[in-house]
């Protein structure tokens, strides 16, 4: 049981780790990139509500997990990780969206 309730841990720093890493790259990447209509820092700009709001979710799911593992905080804690989750990862597909940027783009 013990070494269950570490490997579950273990595993949502882990998906943490790379969520956060996979966001902030994602971000500093599209400062650099520009065409004629936009350029990648604009769109960082207008999607760092979203970049927030993703990784303050997944923070939150991540602490939550460990809450519920340890068998900390009462029977809504799995279901909170869950719903945090959940918003944490769509917000991070529209911060994903938001930075698609072609280059180039001809008429």
């Amino acid at each position: 049981e013990g070494s269950f309730k570490t490997a579950l841990i273990g595993l949502a720093v882990v998906g943490l780790v790379l969520a956060v890493s996979g966001l902030a790259l994602m971000a500093s990447g599209a400062t650099g990139v520009a065409n004629t209509f936009v350029s990648g820092a604009e769109l960082v700009s207008g999607c760092m509500g979203a970049l927030v709001v993703s990784i303050a979710c997944l923070v939150l799911a991540c602490i939550a997990v460990a809450a519920a593992a340890m068998g900390r905080g009462g029977e809504a804690i799995p279901a909170l990780a869950v719903v945090l989750a959940f918003v944490g990862i769509l917000a991070g597909r529209f911060v994903f969206y938001a930075l698609q940027i072609s280059v180039g783009v001809s008429f």
